[in-house]
């Protein structure tokens, strides 16, 4: 039975993932990082220092706006965008 379950945790970790996934381009707003990629887009919200929350959004399907995990409201500017040749780094004074 551990074999099994090691076995399906193993297996839904390796297909989670879409290998195909491209970069296509990254748009930051006020509080927000969107990142567009082949299949959808990534949506980071900033909402304190230590509070990012991450959104994958399928092409195809309807953003939600309303959080389901946090219930404070998104904070403008207290986040930074930087990018070098083949990274984009999403930060605040606490988390990177």
């Amino acid at each position: 039975m551990k074999k099994l379950l090691l076995f399906l945790l193993i297996s839904s970790i390796s297909f989670a993932q879409n290998a195909n996934r491209k970069f296509e381009s990254y748009q930051s707003t006020e509080n927000a990082l969107e990142i567009n990629v082949s299949d959808g887009q990534y949506l980071l919200k900033t909402f304190s220092e230590f509070i990012v929350e991450t959104t994958f959004l399928p092409k195809g399907e309807t953003f939600n706006p309303n959080s389901h995990a946090v219930i404070l409201n998104p904070v403008n500017s207290i986040a930074k965008v930087s990018e070098n040749s083949n990274t984009i780094t999403y930060s605040t004074s606490g988390i990177t």
